[in-house]
């Protein structure tokens, strides 16, 4: 009795490459070769076999992205500090001609704008966005945004300048303005072609 349920053939158990191993690989496409293990039968059947070394590749994968988010991150703070030492150059120009030299407000303005930004451009390009970018294109770029940056900002400041803002609280809301759309022209159109730091 034992001897009859150890058979599986006598309980329809029976495969069929245990009835007919010719068979069993010609319904295989005739590819398995004898000896061939239940993966390669698998993958012969058009079964699909996990692909070795994908979490390795997901990892690898995330470290980029990571690696990159934190240098975009590093170029914003450089920028911003940058764009805080020259508010700092152009505020202190700005009340020293208006203050001491009584300037006009919109030529104190100007000038004192225009020193900064000589500051800016260079720190900007070299520290900041870390440009390779040939510099005939982009101070031909840079100048254009100086341009609309210097009347902007002194319409601004001779607007605020007769209102209880005053030209200093008026100079808070220009730099606060150019500080926004510059870091965008900066990163998208002056320095876009640019080098990452390692």
């Amino acid at each position: 009795m034992r001897l009859l349920q150890s058979q599986p053939y006598l309980h329809g158990e029976l495969t069929l490459s245990d009835r007919d191993p010719d068979a069993a690989s010609a319904s295989s496409g005739g590819n398995i070769s004898p000896g061939a293990t239940s993966a390669d039968a698998n993958a012969a059947s058009g079964g699909s076999v996990p692909a070795r070394g994908t979490s390795s590749l997901r990892r690898v994968r995330q470290r980029i992205i990571d690696s990159r988010l934190l240098l975009q991150n590093r170029a914003i703070v450089r920028y911003l500090v940058v764009g805080g030492l020259s508010f700092v150059i152009d505020f202190g120009l700005l009340a020293l001609f208006e203050e001491v030299f009584h300037w006009q407000t919109w030529i104190a303005t100007a000038v004192a704008f225009l020193l900064s930004v000589i500051f800016n451009y260079i720190a900007q390009r070299t520290y900041s966005f870390d440009s390779n970018t040939p510099h005939g294109k982009t101070l031909v770029r840079y100048v254009i945004l100086l341009a609309f940056n210097t009347v902007a900002t002194s319409v601004i400041v001779s607007l605020g300048a007769k209102t209880p803002l005053t030209w200093a609280g008026a100079k808070i809301v220009a730099t606060g303005m150019t500080t926004l759309w510059n870091y965008f022209v900066f990163k998208y159109w002056i320095f876009a072609s640019r080098r990452l730091r390692s």
